[in-house]
């Protein structure tokens, strides 16, 4: 029993000398986690206990550290599902809830009731987790004490972790020799490592606290300086003392309070700078201070010692109170101020005391009341006026020193007007105590208001004689109106003075017109000619054109306003834009092009088709000539055209060439009409355009085909008449000799009669042939499908040609009998040119017909041709070409020099073309 006790406690004293040991490491991390991590490793490393450590948040308990490897950690996920890098226990833990209500150490003896009860907790709030429960918990917590913890029979402490009277979390160990005695050596640890953590909890208080006084520093109001109470250099200034002293951040961390308080080097008046005697804070009242560039201002600063960032420190509270101060300097100088009045070259200025006794005088004033200046000191001032207006000016200067304000007014003395201001000037209690008297002599400026107003007068009888409306309002209120404005609006004289001018002319924004007249006023840049709308009395609303200029009226700064009614101006604009705007649309959406240009040939409009013919935009052809479209030797020509129209005779058609974009000529036809104004004088032209090159493409092919079929024909004509003439004519002549030598016979010789029997029989087969040459009859009787196989034939049999015949479908689908000659014809002139330039060439004939279409391909491996050269040769291509369109047929010619020649003939059949009887 005593060995027992004695290894205990030396057991005891190890761990309390590797806490003592290793202890102090917890206060040395920089965070929680690092805290809960070092301690978990102190526990499992040093003292020899796997270990759990847990945070406790409102009913949850994280985990902070478990002692496990990771591949024990990795065998925990796959056997339980659960993630101990994310791993949350409910806080209806019960075991772990006891900790909760007693703040206390538990104890138990057996690790696997603790253990099986946790993993209950921690599936209970993870139903997708049941399959894991499904395999047996029990088994589940068998591998955990005895593979992964190892725990098997152990026993475990949990002890809470407190800071600062809160529960922080747990500390949950581990240990085959674990016993009740232990357990305050638990707590001891747990102790240890709440204070580490309440530490660092204090340390970040402590910063977020600092933070925001930081913040408070930087946006408050007042200024902030922070000074090293050891070397006074300032280590901090706030916004706001920056501004106030017009220093950046960087240029006062290398001044302190003795360069912006020059006064505060002389030591005495230093010392006032610093608390002393044990003093929290000092303050000073109205200290000048230097700013940046040498202006000095006044301060009210406020001083307190303290420390910041584990420095002493002295911090500055700067309030600006130059204005303040400069008021208190204005009043003190207020009389300097009065005696410099009176001593203005122009007016007359006196200086008397409260009972009206001179003090002193300009030259002006000596002069006005014939004294000098040294007669007039010390005498009573309204001795030298008349009664009456000495009376007058009595009561205006006692009515100054009672209410302590100014008085301007105005007299007249034996014809001469005088501008008086009285000035009352106060001392440092507001008491008046001297009056400043200045009198200007106005009469000048008087003689010029008579003027003025004569003028004014004048201006009234003028303005009522024009049409145009004419008012006249001072900060928006009408003063005067004419006639004219009363007719435009609708409105009498007394209806609209006084009234608000701003509520008739401008509609759309009054307040905003009124605020552009006042600033016009105050000189600001704001327009002195615009558009607006009215209203007249009845309702109607009208648009004016108005024009303001800042005059002086009745003595008063007015503004002129001149207004014209333009409703039926804009009513035409208007009606102008939409006929434009509906020009324009139609000018855009015709198939044309549209164009309008002056007589030099400018363009002055263009549509987007126009713009697409020459591939460029409209702001690359307005303003441009459109004669650099056109072939240079026919512009003159196009230009003596168009400038021959006249008002009589306004239009003129004609067409001409243009050269595209990529070089190319076209053919365009041209309408262009000529546009005068009222007066007869010519405007611009206006022209709308084809593009007719694919037009005049189609007249030349068929001018040069036509030219071709009348050549064709007469050569026809003349193969006709040489095989008539040849072959019939030597037949039927060869008959008439023969009739000839019977009838000189006296009996008819039967070898004669079959000679011209032959002779009648041979003449028979020549007609058919020539016949069957102008129109294949076996087309009429059998259709185009036996006819296609007979002309094969012919041609193998009589040119032994090598054609190999393949039709593709079985059924013969009826062709029309346009579409059925012409396919014919096609064909008989392809297997021709076969002949004729193929030689021995291998010829393929494919034929495919069904309901909608019937194709042709024939096909030969002949020395082929060059078909963009060969296009004009002939009639060759061109009538096969010709056959084709006229059925409605697609044509395809594919060839080239070596590359032998197929051409594909698709013909549709469609009801519509299928006219008269099978072909």
């Amino acid at each position: 029993m005593l060995q027992t006790y004695e290894n205990q406690l030396k057991r005891r004293t190890v761990e309390l000398e590797i806490l003592a040991a290793h202890g102090p490491e917890l206060f040395i991390r920089e965070s929680i986690p690092d805290i809960c991590t070092t301690a978990g490793k102190i526990i499992h490393d040093q003292l020899g206990y796997p270990c759990t450590i847990f945070e406790y948040f409102p009913d949850e308990w994280h985990l902070r550290y478990v002692s496990i490897s990771p591949s024990a950690k990795a065998m925990a996920l796959k056997l339980t599902g659960l993630d101990s890098e994310n791993f949350v226990m409910p806080g209806e833990f019960e075991l772990f809830r006891m900790l909760l209500r007693d703040q206390d150490a538990l104890f138990f003896e057996e690790s696997r009731e603790f253990t099986l009860q946790g993993l209950k907790t921690a599936y209970s709030n993870h139903p997708e987790k049941q399959s894991f429960i499904a395999q047996g918990i029990e088994h589940i917590v068998n591998i955990i004490i005895k593979q992964i913890m190892p725990a098997l029979n152990h026993a475990l402490i949990v002890a809470p972790i407190m800071t600062g009277g809160r529960l922080f979390g747990n500390i949950t160990v581990f240990g085959k020799n674990l016993n009740i005695d232990d357990v305050p050596m638990v707590k001891h640890f747990a102790a240890l490592m709440g204070t580490a953590i309440h530490m660092k909890l204090s340390e970040q208080a402590l910063s977020d606290s600092e933070r925001r006084y930081r913040t408070l520093f930087q946006n408050s109001s007042e200024g902030i300086l922070v000074a090293d109470s050891n070397t006074g250099l300032f280590s901090y200034a706030n916004t706001s003392a920056r501004h106030m002293l017009g220093y950046s951040a960087e240029q006062l961390t290398r001044m302190s309070v003795r360069d912006i308080h020059p006064t505060s080097n002389n030591n005495s008046h230093g010392a006032l700078f610093t608390p002393q005697n044990g003093e929290l804070s000092v303050s000073l009242q109205n200290i000048p201070c230097l700013c940046s560039g040498g202006a000095t201002i006044y301060v009210n600063v406020n001083i307190t010692n303290t420390i910041i960032d584990g420095a002493d420190s002295t911090v500055y509270f700067y309030t600006d109170v130059t204005t303040h101060k400069n008021t208190e300097l204005a009043l003190s100088e207020s009389e300097a101020t009065a005696r410099a009045l009176i001593n203005a070259p122009m007016d007359a200025a006196y200086l008397i005391d409260t009972k009206g006794y001179v003090i002193d005088c300009n030259n002006n004033g000596a002069q006005r009341l014939g004294r000098t200046r040294e007669q007039l000191v010390n005498t009573f001032l309204l001795d030298y006026f008349p009664e009456d207006v000495a009376g007058f000016r009595e009561k205006a200067v006692m009515r100054v020193m009672e209410t302590r304000q100014p008085l301007r007014m105005e007299d007249e003395r034996n014809g001469v007007w005088n501008d008086t201001v009285i000035y009352p000037i106060t001392d440092l209690r507001g008491e008046v105590s001297k009056i400043a008297i200045l009198a200007r002599d106005i009469t000048v400026r008087k003689q010029t208001e008579v003027q003025l107003r004569r003028s004014e007068e004048n201006f009234r009888s003028l303005s009522d004689e024009i049409t145009d409306g004419v008012v006249v309002h001072i900060d928006g209120k009408c003063y005067w109106c004419n006639r004219a404005f009363t007719t435009i609006f609708g409105v009498t004289r007394e209806e609209i003075i006084g009234k608000n001018l701003f509520h008739f002319i401008a509609q759309q924004d009054p307040v905003n017109l009124n605020q552009q007249d006042r600033d016009r006023a105050s000189g600001s840049n704001q327009p002195d000619h615009y558009e607006t709308s009215g209203r007249r009395a009845d309702g109607a609303l009208i648009d004016i054109d108005v024009i303001t200029k800042k005059i002086t009226f009745d003595d008063n700064l007015a503004t002129l306003v001149i207004l014209r009614d333009i409703t039926d101006k804009k009513r035409a604009e208007q009606a102008l834009m939409k006929s434009e705007r509906r020009y324009r649309s139609v000018a855009e959406d015709v198939d044309a092009l549209i164009c309008r240009f002056k007589p030099d040939g400018t363009l002055t409009f263009v549509n987007e088709e126009y713009c697409a013919c020459f591939n460029t935009t409209r702001e690359n052809l307005i303003g441009h000539e459109f004669f650099e479209f056109i072939p240079v030797n026919e512009r003159e020509e196009i230009k003596e055209r168009y400038l021959s129209l006249t008002k009589d005779n306004p239009t003129i058609t004609y067409e001409h060439r243009v050269i595209t974009h990529d070089g190319h000529a076209r053919w365009q036809h041209w309408t262009d009409r000529a546009i005068f104004d009222e007066k007869g004088n010519l405007t611009e032209y206006q022209s709308i355009g084809f593009d007719i090159t694919d037009q005049r493409i189609a007249e030349e092919r068929i001018t040069a085909l036509s030219r071709k079929v009348i050549s064709s024909q007469e050569q026809e004509r003349a193969r006709l008449s040489r095989e008539l003439h040849d072959e019939m004519g030597q037949q039927l002549s060869a008959i008439q000799l023969v009739l000839e030598s019977m009838l000189a016979r006296p009996q008819p010789d039967r070898d004669y009669i079959e000679l011209i029997a032959e002779r009648i029989e041979d003449l028979t087969i020549e007609v058919r042939r020539i016949c069957k040459g102008m129109r294949p009859v076996i087309l009429d009787t059998f259709g185009f499908h036996m006819s296609l196989e007979n002309l094969i034939h012919e041609f193998r049999d009589s040119f032994d040609m090598d054609i190999r015949y393949m039709p593709t479908s079985k059924d013969k689908y009826p062709m029309p009998p346009q579409a059925a000659i012409s396919t014919y014809r096609i064909a008989q002139e392809a297997l021709t040119n076969a002949l004729r330039h193929a030689g021995g060439a291998k010829i393929s004939v494919r034929l495919h017909a069904d309901h909608e279409q019937v194709q042709l391909d024939i096909e030969d491996d002949g020395p082929g041709f060059d078909s963009t050269a060969s296009r004009e040769a002939g009639l060759g291509l061109v009538g096969m070409r010709e056959r084709a369109a006229l059925c409605g047929a697609e044509l395809i010619i594919d060839t080239g020099p070596g590359l032998g020649t197929r051409i594909v003939l698709t013909v549709p059949i469609t009801h519509n073309t299928l006219e008269g009887e099978d072909a």
